[in-house]
């Protein structure tokens, strides 16, 4: 058969193992026309205003803990990647299943000789394209100092609408020093909606998205003040009269002092001035391979810019999705492919965590999972449809200073028909496997106690609280 042939085939095969066609800019990114979503984000002075956002609310915007928090940067795989044809979805006992060969990896037997530990236990495929993309850019060095936990949770395929988004309980706990999340979040909020955020699409608008978060009487100079007042006076008559109706428009003061507004009418000090340019930082600029000559709208300046600002402290935290991971086509050359650049982009951000000598705390979501065709060895069978109940999310943890102390790698388990034991707290449940995920960037951090007073009662009790955070700070 001639390769035009193959190619049509395999287009057919990709038609019919989709039931519609994208007609949505998320569907479109999951299946990979648009290849990523990363652009910077400020919020709007008028959304501050509004009581539906909720700005009012000093407890929203105090931090308990600002920029000392560790850093948090979310990398979403839209469409539904086979995270766990990577990292191994071990039983309830913590043992490797009889057999994967709906995940890609075969009989139990054939994989047992290809199984690696990374990361101080975690078990994971020898051959995994992402583990190969990971070290490609991490260092020994930054490895040796990151630890890593698997969730095992059944998500729906192919849609945004997965509850597992933990930007708003991280923006509860940590602020930014000059800007707010950069990115929101494709996914839906899990507990805590997120503070609204606008787009700003390239490096050139980042220096006018510095936010003035704090006091505004130690961060402005009389006439930086002066200047915000005459912004705010200057608003027409039909804005600020929409402004005095929102529920909260008494409280204008409230938000100044402890959201910040967006300053591009204030800040006249340019990107370089300001340490939020990573082209600035020649090891970091290096790692990401940009210059003075990038293009400012490019992926990589956009990446680097979200790495580098968040975990600097710059940014509350980071929200990235990478496009085309719907690649269940008949093949396991796309696949490889896209999860090779997954790890490669995860690793970038792990070794500029090492870089910057900054703990960072990222995680990697995905909407779904994928089954395989049955095959006997390891990394054989070919993609063929999507699979929830195949799904996983990952955690990474990096600090500068040792890698972390770990209860464990795995929350959650997998059950011998290969596919996520819905039955365990997380198992079934998006919403609790991302509460999951915050307790451990809370315990990370060495502040699990907060849990309750930001995510409130009945999420997880304290016995399950404890069985589920697995990175120690």
């Amino acid at each position: 058969m001639s390769n035009k042939k193959e190619e049509n085939k395999k287009t057919e095969t990709f038609e019919k193992l989709h039931n519609r066609k994208p007609v949505t800019r998320r569907e479109f990114l999951s299946t990979g026309l648009i290849p990523f979503a990363a652009n910077l984000v400020a919020p709007n002075i008028l959304n501050m205003f509004t009581g539906q956002n909720a700005f009012a609310d000093a407890s929203r915007c105090g931090g308990g803990g600002g920029s000392n928090m560790p850093a948090f940067i979310n990398v979403n795989l839209a469409g539904g990647s086979g995270l766990s044809s990577h990292a191994l979805g071990l039983d309830e006992g913590g043992q490797l299943l009889p057999s994967y060969t709906r995940l890609g990896l075969g009989v139990g037997s054939q994989l047992s000789n290809m199984v690696t530990t990374e990361f101080g236990g975690s078990r994971w495929f020898s051959n995994s394209t992402f583990l190969q993309g990971f070290k490609t850019n991490a260092s020994m060095a930054a490895m040796a100092n990151t630890a890593f936990v698997s969730v095992c949770v059944e998500t729906r395929d192919d849609s945004a609408d997965n509850p597992i988004d933990i930007s708003g309980m991280v923006d509860r706990i940590r602020n930014g020093e000059m800007l707010p999340g950069l990115n929101g979040n494709r996914n839906k909020p899990a507990l805590v909606v997120p503070k609204p955020s606008v787009n700003v699409r390239s490096l050139t608008d980042l220096g006018s998205s510095v936010l003035l978060s704090g006091n505004l009487q130690e961060k402005l100079s009389k006439s930086e003040r002066e200047k915000l007042l005459k912004l705010v006076n200057n608003l027409s008559t039909s804005q600020m009269r929409k402004v005095a109706s929102f529920t909260y428009g008494d409280q204008v003061q409230n938000l100044l002092n402890c959201a910040g507004i967006k300053n591009s009418d204030l800040v006249s000090k340019g990107a370089d001035q300001l340490g939020i340019n990573p082209i600035d930082d020649a090891a970091v600029s290096a790692l990401w391979g940009i210059d003075m000559n990038s293009d400012v709208r490019s992926r990589d300046v956009v990446l680097a810019s979200i790495g580098y600002n968040t975990i600097k402290g710059n940014s509350s935290l980071g929200n990235i999705s990478l496009g085309g991971y719907d690649y269940h086509n008949g093949t396991r050359t796309s696949g490889d492919a896209k999860d090779l650049e997954a790890g490669e982009v995860v690793g970038s951000l792990i070794q500029t965590a090492h870089l910057l000598g900054k703990k960072l705390f990222l995680t990697v979501t995905t909407d779904g999972g994928v089954n395989s065709m049955e095959a006997e060895f390891p990394g054989e069978g070919a993609w063929t449809s999507d699979a929830g109940n195949r799904g996983m999310m990952y955690i990474f943890a990096y600090d500068p200073a040792r890698r972390p102390i770990m209860k464990g790698h795995q929350v959650g388990n997998y059950t011998k028909g290969q596919v996520v034991n819905d039955k365990t707290k997380v198992g079934g449940s998006p919403e609790m496997a991302a509460a999951a995920v915050f307790a451990n960037y809370l315990s990370f951090a060495g502040n699990l106690s907060a849990f309750e007073q930001i995510v409130g009662r009945g999420a997880l009790n304290p016995t399950e609280l404890d069985e589920v955070s697995l990175i120690v700070g």
